[in-house]
């Protein structure tokens, strides 16, 4: 059984980090997102995600990305209504080509440009997994020694013809 276990748990495929996004400042908003995204659009200057959930606006928004040359920062479209919700230039979020971005984690200052003025901050922070309680090892550990001396105690029938 433990043999059986191990080998589900290794062959186990890896899954990447998921990440908290958190703006605050004259806007906020949250949301998560995958530590390496793989862009809807991607440019030399920029990498959008389609279709991303929050309960900051209406719909499904669209994130855009840039790079520190191109100003930095992060654009926040409404897909609903497409009006332009936040750009903000700042440092560049994330590292490798717009083709295949990583997120930097920690706290940036952003100031906003054009129609939506003012001074954020975003922070990316990796998920944390939810952690057992004692309790509950306890509960597993007593479970597997419970079916095991159940096992052990279990007596031999021979069956006989006659």
């Amino acid at each position: 059984m433990v043999l059986a276990f191990a080998t589900v748990l290794a062959t186990s495929d890896a899954q990447a980090a998921i990440y908290n996004f958190s703006v605050t400042g004259d806007y906020t908003a949250s949301w998560q997102l995958d530590s390496s995204p793989l862009p809807d659009i991607f440019g030399s200057m920029a990498f959008t995600l389609e279709d991303v959930a929050s309960p900051a606006w209406a719909n499904a928004g669209h994130l855009s990305f840039f790079l520190g040359e191109a100003g930095g920062g992060i654009g926040i479209l409404d897909n609903q209504f497409g009006s332009l919700i936040l750009f903000a230039r700042g440092d560049q979020l994330f590292t490798g080509p717009t083709s295949a971005p990583t997120f930097k984690t920690g706290t940036f200052a952003l100031t906003g440009v054009n129609s939506t003025p003012g001074n954020f901050s975003l922070a990316i922070s990796e998920a944390t997994n939810a952690v057992p309680e004692p309790a509950t090892w306890a509960l597993l550990l007593a479970g597997f020694g419970l079916t095991g001396s159940a096992l052990r105690r279990r007596r031999k029938m021979t069956v006989t013809y006659g």
